[in-house]
């Protein structure tokens, strides 16, 4: 950082200059071919504009966020932003085209009372959640020195142009050819300057607001060197990336153990984590997902344990779009769990330490029980989401030689719901549990990885669905 930005900087985080942000979100979104737009479809439990918004309200020098969206929508979003948290975003009507939804966006600043023609404002796509804080501000930076800035990419493919009859006629050498992307930032008067001098045409079809800048108010903008992970989510594949790439941005694992006859060394899973680089904490350190290895045969202290996990927790940065917690409970015996009167069994599931084949069994009890909301199984697991338990269907519970899956199932829920208790939090946590195994073998160090790693779909049931 030069001396004239480290100035800038100064400045911008002092209030001296002030940055708002439009986020427009008044598309139709044709090409994801769903029947929701795609800033309101759900990845990971939270609305894909909410990740898009926080990635600005988190950083305290912005002022105002305007999301401009259909009309019919203004109610819902207001509410939605309100649900989230998000104190500082003003919700108004966009229009039939990128250009006019972001024109109604700089014209609800200019109406606000603490309006100022001298402050800053970025102009962002709210299907591009994952933007970075530093991205952020070397586009305000370089706007407040140069009045337009914008994030640009290397072309990966080839620009060509062909004629009416279809047949090539010029190809662009990408050297000298860049992508633009998104954020842009200009100072007010450049960008509201240029939008008062636009043609209709120009409000009909164009999407560069760099252009209108340079056209219109005579300001050539800063070019910003971006990062891989400015994309847009355009098309259905692109949820499931922004699903994995969120779980891999922001899974921290805190492993502990609480064996005591049968201790297990944690390197292995520590070395597996790092092969597929997923943050962990060490100690009491932060984390939002846990594996936890028990002894079903030793009594556990819930209080303990939970007042661990709820400290970890609370130990996150402040986001409104925190991925869910997920807990894995690993119960390990070497010890022969007899069967109890009435219930099945089936001791194979004891032998070779596999994760998987103690979750088909548990996941035969859960399905016929009432001490869970939903679960799911796979060949990796079972995982269930509690969203709203009932504390009578939790007792206390000391394990002793005639455990059975039913009762690691009020187990495992009774840790939820004291977890849930302490952070006096109504959001979902997701749970995962695999009965008892013998041993931790290194194929069951490659399940709990690839557990954590899964989480939840993001296209469940949920994600055409409003809040």
């Amino acid at each position: 950082m030069d001396v004239s930005t480290s100035a800038v900087f100064s400045e911008i985080e002092s209030g001296k200059i002030t940055v708002d942000v439009i986020l427009p979100a008044a598309g139709s979104s044709e090409r994801m071919k769903l029947p929701v737009s795609k800033q309101f479809l759900q990845v990971q439990g939270k609305h894909i504009v909410a990740y898009t918004v926080d990635s600005f309200h988190r950083l305290p020098w912005i002022r105002h966020i305007v999301v401009t969206v259909d009309s019919a929508h203004i109610e819902f979003t207001q509410k939605l932003m309100s649900n989230y948290g998000f104190n500082r975003v003003i919700v108004c009507a966009g229009g039939s085209t990128r250009h006019r939804s972001i024109f109604s966006g700089v014209n609800a600043l200019r109406k606000l009372p603490d309006y100022t023609e001298s402050g800053l404002v970025i102009i962002h796509d709210s299907a591009r959640p994952l933007v970075p804080a530093d991205i952020i501000l070397k586009v305000a930076e370089a706007a407040q020195l140069h009045g337009a800035a914008g994030v640009t990419r290397p072309l990966v493919s080839t620009v060509i142009k062909g004629d009416a009859s279809h047949m090539l006629t010029e190809s662009l050498d990408r050297r000298h050819y860049r992508n633009s992307e998104m954020p842009q930032a200009f100072r007010y008067n450049v960008i509201a300057s240029a939008y008062e001098k636009c043609t209709q045409d120009d409000f009909d079809f164009g999407t560069e607001c760099l252009l209108l800048a340079l056209k219109y108010s005579k300001c050539p903008a800063f070019l910003v060197e971006g990062t891989e992970d400015l994309w847009k989510v355009t098309y259905q594949k692109d949820l499931f990336l922004l699903d994995s790439v969120l779980k891999a941005k922001n899974s921290i694992v805190s492993v502990w153990s609480v064996l005591k006859d049968n201790p297990v060394s944690l390197e292995e899973i520590w070395s597996e984590l790092n092969s597929k680089l997923i943050q962990k904490t060490e100690g009491d350190g932060a984390a939002n997902t846990f594996v936890i290895l028990l002894d079903p045969l030793e009594t556990l202290h819930l209080d303990d344990l939970t007042f661990r996990i709820s400290n970890q927790l609370r130990s996150l940065p402040h986001s409104s779009v925190n991925l869910r917690p997920l807990l894995l409970l690993i119960f390990v015996s070497n010890e022969i769990v007899q069967e109890r009167p009435g219930l099945e069994f089936d001791n194979s599931c004891l032998q070779d330490g596999e994760i998987s084949q103690s979750s088909q069994l548990i996941h035969k009890h859960l399905v016929s029980s009432d001490v869970t909301i939903s679960s799911q199984c796979s060949s990796l697991g079972v995982q269930f989401t509690a969203e709203k338990l009932d504390r009578s269907h939790c007792p206390d519970l000391t394990l002793d030689s005639h455990v059975s899956h039913v009762q690691f199932m009020h187990l495992c829920l009774n840790v939820l719901q004291q977890v849930k208790v302490k952070l006096k939090t109504k959001e979902s946590v997701d749970f995962i549990t695999t009965g008892v195994i013998s041993k931790i073998t290194s194929l069951a160090v490659n399940e709990m990885v690839e557990l954590i790693s899964l989480r939840s779909s993001c296209l469940d049931n949920q994600v055409l669905s409003y809040l």
